[in-house]
């Protein structure tokens, strides 16, 4: 069933002022209070409150796999390379892309690249030569969490 276009705006907009929030966390976290106002939503905290507040929603729409995958990635000293980090990655195998494992992957993947955590260098889909670049949303997120 296709979401309306009321929910689908909604919901990018929570998203672009998660990622602002994240982005602009000290002056915000400083705030006294901190008013959001959405389509019929109506948020009011403090500045730290809504710091908390954007911590845990970001990481629960993160599976707790994709976090150690990035924490991993954030502590590599060179840019990763897709093969290296996954060295089972397989695009060009039909049967791997349709496996659990291969599902998981490339969700993983593009759940960490849809946040704007990490990105293939030159754009495009994710290939086994791929090198993975942390996002500069990436790695300030990554001062955020433990790993």
């Amino acid at each position: 069933m296709p979401y309306s276009d009321n929910v689908v705006i909604t919901a990018l907009t929570v998203i672009f002022l998660l990622v602002i929030a994240l982005i602009f966390r000290k002056p915000i976290s400083s705030a006294k209070k901190f008013k959001i106002s959405l389509t019929g939503i109506e948020f009011e905290a403090s500045g730290d409150e809504f710091v908390q507040l954007f911590k845990k929603t970001y990481l629960s729409v993160l599976k707790e796999g994709h976090i150690d995958f990035f924490c991993e990635l954030g502590n590599t000293k060179t840019v990763p390379v897709i093969r290296e980090v996954l060295p089972d990655f397989n695009r060009g195998s039909k049967e791997w892309l349709e496996s659990d494992k291969g599902m998981k992957t490339i969700g993983m993947l593009r759940a960490l690249r849809g946040l704007g955590l990490i990105k293939p260098k030159g754009g495009g889909k994710w290939e086994s030569d791929s090198k993975i670049i942390i996002t500069e949303l990436g790695r300030e997120f990554k001062s955020h969490i433990k790993g």
